[in-house]
């Protein structure tokens, strides 16, 4: 089935914590807005929680994990409100602005099948603080829906801390 219209925005805060030159953590919490038009979104507000490790592999090249817990708003009778996932994800750096990243990701949840995509993606970054994304996944289990095409912009606005 085809649902064509804009999705949800998620907010998210990242904190980066440097283990040593090639390799950090990262923290972040989400919460997803229901700004989708219906029949995209659930209608209700998700939080989320992201652990995350990189590491710095070769020039160029950088591997990400994550592993996430959210706490969905909108759930149906006999679904669980927690959802569970993991992510693994190998990005290479084509200049200073161009990089692509392909990623392997799934998520499970109680009375739901489990799902599991493939990513491809492109990034521009016109200056330090922007950051644009665009890519195309597709689900590699009957629960994971089929094709998509998405898009993302990330801007540092200033360090907390």
């Amino acid at each position: 089935m085809r649902s064509p219209g804009d999705g949800d925005t998620t907010l998210v805060l990242k904190r980066r914590i440097e283990v040593d030159a090639d390799s950090a953590f990262g923290l972040e919490l989400g919460a997803k807005l229901p700004a989708a038009r219906r029949g995209l979104g659930s209608g209700k507000s998700d939080v989320g929680f992201n652990a995350i490790y990189s590491r710095d592999l070769a020039e160029r090249w950088h591997a990400d994990v994550n592993l996430l817990a959210a706490r969905l708003g909108g759930v149906e009778p006999g679904l669980g409100r927690w959802q569970r996932g993991l992510a693994a994800a190998l990005s290479h750096g084509l200049d200073e602005r161009w990089s692509l990243v392909g990623e392997l990701s799934g998520t499970e949840r109680r009375g739901s099948a489990h799902t599991a995509q493939a990513l491809a993606a492109a990034s521009y970054a016109p200056r330090p603080s922007l950051v644009l994304d665009f890519g195309v996944s597709k689900g590699l289990e009957p629960g994971s829906g089929g094709w998509s095409l998405f898009s993302g912009l990330t801007l540092v606005w200033t360090r907390l801390f």
